[in-house]
């Protein structure tokens, strides 16, 4: 007998820790998301292949929005978006100083 699908909070934490090297790795790997597409790929096909094959199917329920895990990704994107400008502005700076300097 197949087990039962408990809840999708493995899943969704994956996707957001993915997000997250994505999104903060990006800058310095830019391959990053073309590898990360390409884990999703083969991801879902085994996630597929779990729910066919492992697991009971589980029931659709319905509901608004995906709860909690669509504030930690706001919050993500938040917090990257500002960080990367921080970044960016200090980087500009640094930058301009060394050529005022060095003429």
């Amino acid at each position: 007998m197949s087990s039962q699908y408990e809840d999708t909070y493995e899943d969704y934490l994956e996707m957001l820790i993915q997000f997250g090297y994505v999104t903060l790795f990006s800058s310095a790997f830019p391959m990053a998301a073309v590898c990360a597409l390409l884990n999703n790929v083969i991801e879902i096909r085994s996630d597929a292949f779990k729910l066919c094959m492992t697991f009971q199917r589980p029931f659709g329920e319905l509901v608004e929005d995906i709860g909690i895990w669509q504030v930690c990704l706001k919050t993500k994107h938040s917090t990257v978006n500002i960080s990367t400008q921080v970044v960016i502005m200090c980087l500009h700076l640094m930058v301009y100083q060394f050529l005022c300097v060095s003429m």
